[in-house]
């Protein structure tokens, strides 16, 4: 519910990860709004977000090529992967930056800029060392990337809203 009219109904698995609108993602817990654009239409599109950087998604019905949308995806859907510096960037693959680091016990809470400043939330697993400040292009340390969380289809934990 919101202003008096209810923005969805369905199981509490499906409202979480296919969220109808903006207000349904916020209301079910921590998401990132990533602007996109949608560069190839379709049930298996792509969208180009953190600058021009491609990634494949499961698109919703009437989306066309060129339309601004904003992607819901929460931060358990995302990873931060090394690479080592001039590697390619592979498929659904977009660089960014660590702006901040919190370790809360059980998954530390990250915060990643990506080349187009559009700032993403991360959670990762404890163990995983990262360090503020890593970035692509620096010759002498690795570069985190954000990438969605293997093993998925296209689009899967990836909402348009």
């Amino acid at each position: 519910m919101h202003q008096g009219r209810l923005q969805q109904y369905g199981a509490p698995r499906e409202v979480y990860t296919r969220p109808a609108n903006r207000t349904v993602a916020d209301f079910m817990g921590l998401v990132n709004l990533i602007p996109a654009r949608v560069r190839r239409a379709g049930s298996t599109g792509l969208v180009a977000l953190g600058g021009e950087h491609l990634v494949e998604v499961t698109l919703p019905p009437g989306m066309a090529e060129s339309a601004a949308v904003q992607m819901a995806v929460r931060p358990e859907n995302l990873r931060v992967t090394a690479l080592a510096p001039g590697a390619a960037l592979g498929p659904g693959v977009v660089p960014g930056k660590i702006a901040d680091l919190t370790f809360l016990r059980n998954l530390v809470d990250c915060h990643v800029t990506l080349d187009d400043g559009t700032r993403v939330r991360v959670q990762v697993d404890p163990g995983q060392r990262l360090e503020i400040g890593l970035s692509r292009g620096r010759p002498d340390r690795r570069a985190p990337l954000c990438s969605p969380r293997a093993p998925r289809g296209p689009g899967q934990g990836v909402a348009f809203v």
